[in-house]
């Protein structure tokens, strides 16, 4: 049997096992998959190397870099993998969040001179980052807590404060970043969110965080990271089994653990 899973910390709040389990059974493939709370990721090399192939969430998109014999040229111009495939015991990275937020981002028709608002500069903003600049769209900055971090990606940098003060100079806001997963917290100031605004989260549990509840409330268009999971999860697993992934499955199950089981 292959063996898969997920690492970050926190894990908890993953549904990344009920969609893959889902996907395995519909295509009759053995195989299991975990989530694995990683607190040290140099200790915990070795038992991943004994998986099949795993995903990387936060916090460890970028540091698990260093680790791998090898990475794919879309990873490596972004400077974060969230994929991982065991090739004869050689460790090779990925990212699928490329293909996964540009799919589901498409659905909200932000025209290509909007001005984009990216919350957050880790592996997440990075992959929104790329396929946004390899799609045509400029107009980008990105808000922070750590400045260096944000300028690391892209010189258009401002705090998270800044971000709160300006919101009405941008079209679209994408919140990249893990605030939003404790009901009540949000990674910016919405005084001057407003029903002009276009807002993207890629949390996806809860559907509605604080700033999609206010997007709601305003009629803003907006996108919860539902769409983002399944895709991106779909072509780590064609990276892992050179098959089509049953996304019909895979979502079905995915709103199920959401709307049922919660």
């Amino acid at each position: 049997m292959k063996r898969f899973a997920v690492i970050g910390n926190p894990i908890v709040h993953s549904l990344s096992p009920c969609m893959h389990r889902a996907n395995f059974l519909a295509l009759g493939i053995e195989a299991s998959y975990e989530l694995k709370q990683v607190l040290n990721l140099e200790k915990e090399m070795k038992g991943l190397k004994q998986l099949d192939g795993f995903n990387v969430t936060l916090p460890y998109k970028q540091m698990i870099i260093p680790f791998l014999d090898d990475v794919d040229p879309i990873a490596k111009a972004i400077g974060a993998v969230n994929t991982v495939k065991n090739v004869n015991g050689k460790l090779m990275g990925y990212n699928t969040d490329v293909d996964g937020f540009f799919e589901s981002f498409q659905g909200l028709n932000v025209k290509l001179n909007a001005s984009i608002l990216i919350l957050g500069a880790g592996g997440a903003a990075r992959a929104v980052y790329f396929a946004l600049i390899k799609n045509g769209y400029q107009n980008i900055t990105i808000a922070n807590r750590t400045l260096d971090k944000a300028k690391d990606i892209c010189d258009n940098s401002i705090s998270l404060v800044q971000a709160g003060e300006q919101l009405e100079s941008y079209q679209c806001i994408i919140n990249t970043t893990s605030v939003g997963l404790i009901e009540g917290e949000c990674p910016i100031d919405l005084k001057n969110l407003n029903s002009n605004h276009v807002v993207m989260d890629l949390i996806y549990k809860p559907k509605l965080t604080t700033l999609l509840k206010r997007a709601k409330e305003l009629n803003c268009r907006y996108e919860f990271g539902l769409d983002m999971l399944l895709i991106q999860g779909a072509k780590a697993f064609e990276i892992w089994f050179n098959q089509e992934a049953n996304r019909t499955m895979m979502k079905q199950q995915l709103e199920v653990e959401l709307y049922v089981n919660r």
